[in-house]
C-alpha cells in the first residue's frame, strides 16, 4: 500500500516536472556547514526546470523565516501574469537528516509527506542552487531552481550557479523566471 501512495505522489508531483526519467536519482552533495540563519530572508527565483504549477507565473519569490518555536516557514508568492492576481503559499520546512547540511523536506498544504529540498550550494548573499529528486521503482522526477537575492542577478552570479549544474552533470535546460515590473511588496 505504501508503494502505491509513493507512486501516486510521484505522479502528482513528478508529472509536472520537466525532468522526469528512468533510473535512480543522481547522486549529489548538499551544502556542508549549512547556516540556516544566513539563509533566511527573501530569495527570488531566477531560473528553474519547467513546473506546470508555475506556468504564467512571474515575480516568484520565497521568504524564509523561523518562529519562536524554531519552526522554519517559507512563504512562496507569485503573480499570475495572464490573470494578474497574486498566488501565495505557506510551507513548513524540516531538516532531513544532519541539521548542519542543506537537506530539507518541504511540507505543503496538509500533505502528510515532504518533498525533498536540497541546497546543493549557496553563498547566502547572492545565489542558491536547489535540487529535488523523488524516485519510485525505476521512475524519477527532478526539480531544480536557481534562487538569487536580487530580482535581476548579474551574469557572474548566474555563471556560478550554472557551474553547480555542471559539477553534478545536471541538465541546464532551465527556464528564466520573469522578474520584470514586480511590485516592491505583495
Amino acid at each position: 500500500m505504501f508503494k502505491y501512495l509513493i507512486f501516486i505522489a510521484i505522479c502528482v508531483y513528478g508529472i509536472p516536472a520537466q525532468q522526469t526519467g528512468i533510473g535512480r536519482c543522481p547522486k549529489v552533495d548538499v551544502q556542508k556547514n549549512f547556516d540556516l540563519n544566513a539563509y533566511l530572508g527573501t530569495w527570488y527565483e531566477a531560473e528553474k526546470y519547467l513546473e506546470f504549477i508555475e506556468l504564467g507565473g512571474k515575480c516568484i519569490e520565497a521568504i524564509w523565516s523561523v518562529d519562536e518555536n524554531n519552526t522554519i516557514h517559507v512563504i512562496e508568492q507569485m503573480i499570475n501574469a495572464k490573470l494578474n492576481f497574486v498566488i501565495k503559499g505557506h510551507d513548513i520546512v524540516k531538516p532531513a537528516g544532519n541539521p548542519n547540511e542543506g537537506k530539507f523536506e518541504v511540507f505543503t498544504g496538509g500533505v502528510p509527506f515532504g518533498a525533498p529540498y536540497w541546497v546543493l550550494e549557496t553563498d547566502y548573499k547572492n545565489y542558491s542552487v536547489v535540487f529535488s529528486c523523488t524516485q519510485v521503482s525505476l521512475i524519477n522526477a527532478k526539480f531544480a531552481w536557481i534562487l538569487t537575492r536580487e530580482r535581476k542577478p548579474s551574469e557572474e552570479v548566474l555563471a556560478k550557479a550554472h557551474a553547480v549544474f555542471d559539477k553534478y552533470h545536471l541538465s541546464k535546460d532551465l527556464l528564466k523566471t520573469n522578474q520584470e515590473n514586480c511590485p516592491g511588496n505583495f
